[in-house]
């Protein structure tokens, strides 16, 4: 009988969890400076479950280390104080970085599609989220933000 009311429970919460789907696409096209030879253009979706951020899938017009899908591993959504500004904070899977990639969405008051800036960032996930709370101003960008591309980001 116990095991009938637990998988009656579970399956209860399994019918109301909160669907992953679409919330962002967009456009991207990183200038990179070190690894890649010419820049990397794409296609880029942000997924959600609810308000949480589930995944980023990025795929790539041409072959980038033999593969054009890529998704993220580790990933935080942060949205500044001053609300006109929106980071999406991640790794991607199968990338040997020692650094996060930054997505900002600006000019929220504008309404979408927004403007996105691609940025490299050495800092621990936490530094970046501090920083990224209060908002960031891309002509006076913190030392550790290199500022790698940039594309359009149009909510769903």
């Amino acid at each position: 009988m116990k095991v009938v009311v637990f998988l009656l429970g579970f399956l209860s919460t399994v019918a109301f969890a909160t669907e992953i789907k679409p919330a962002y696409d967009g456009t991207f096209e990183i200038i990179p400076k070190v690894m890649h030879r010419e820049a990397i253009k794409g296609t880029i979706t942000v997924l959600m479950s609810g308000e949480d951020l589930s995944s980023i899938q990025m795929t790539t017009e041409k072959e980038v280390f033999g593969k054009t899908e890529f998704s993220s591993s580790e990933q935080t959504k942060v949205e500044s104080d001053s609300k006109e500004q929106l980071f999406f904070v991640y790794k991607l899977n199968g990338a040997n970085h020692k650094w996060y990639f930054v997505l900002l969405a600006n000019n929220l008051k504008n309404g979408s599609p927004f403007d996105a800036t691609y940025f490299k960032v050495k800092e621990s996930l936490e530094k970046i989220t501090e920083q990224a709370k209060a908002g960031i101003d891309v002509e006076k960008l913190p030392a550790n933000w290199k500022n790698i591309g940039h594309g359009q980001l149009v909510e769903l």
